[in-house]
């Protein structure tokens, strides 16, 4: 027993004596974008008009702000901590290298989009084009395409998880269907506000500062019912 407490607690001091990563920093719809700066003022119209489409909500929003910095700027010690990063460049590339050692390396062919997480902080996402040697920016502009659909999905997955933090009311979906012959899937904390021709449903915890984000469905009376897409 005493061996066992010793071997316990020499454990617990080199734990402790290893140094943690920072946690990741910044909004999550928000990417810090290395890339040499040359190469990004070629691309930078091209790659800003596919990954900060605008899309209508309740407001006109972009989906995701890029934050440009050049791999061999001060500022990248401090914004490759940032929650989500976009790396561009090729394998041999410091910043690049850096990504693909945490992937074990491997990439099966180039050019190509890849992903890992915690490369330079706790609860980071990083995102890799990786390019082939000489590639340019004719390279980076051919990969934008598939650039803009995995960042497209990631955002998507990202508003979801967002959106049912609070769980899933799987009570108020069987009383919809129940009651008003139709079924949503709505988060914990939105409110069923009945009315005369219209279901208004909207969120009764709201964050200060953020905006109300209501749904209301209406239909049309004496005409067959057609679930809707949602």
């Amino acid at each position: 027993m005493p061996i066992l407490l010793l071997v316990g607690l020499l454990a617990l001091v080199v734990g402790c004596d290893r140094p943690k990563s920072p946690v990741a920093y910044g909004a999550s719809n928000s990417v810090i974008v290395a890339a040499p700066g040359p190469l990004w003022e070629e691309v930078k119209d091209t790659v800003s008009a596919a990954l900060e489409p605008t899309i209508l909500t309740v407001r006109e929003e972009r989906t995701f702000d890029l934050t440009h910095v050049a791999p061999d700027d001060p500022e990248w010690d401090k914004l490759r901590r940032w929650k989500q990063v976009l790396v561009i460049g090729e394998p041999d590339d410091p910043w690049m290298r850096q990504v693909l050692d945490r992937m074990n390396g491997v990439v099966d062919s180039l050019p190509a989009v890849v992903q890992t997480v915690d490369v330079w902080a706790r609860g980071q996402r990083v995102i890799a084009l990786v390019l082939p040697a000489g590639a340019g920016p004719a390279g980076v502009t051919a990969m934008v395409p598939q650039l803009r659909a995995f960042l497209d999905a990631r955002f998507r997955e990202w508003a979801r998880e967002r959106m049912f933090v609070s769980g899933v009311d799987t009570a108020l979906q069987r009383q919809l269907d129940a009651e008003a012959g139709f079924s949503l899937v709505l988060p914990e904390v939105y409110a069923w506000d009945r009315r005369v021709s219209v279901s208004v449903f909207l969120n009764d915890h709201p964050r200060t500062r953020e905006l109300a984000r209501p749904l209301p469905v209406t239909w049309r009376r004496g005409e067959r019912a057609v679930p809707p897409t949602l």
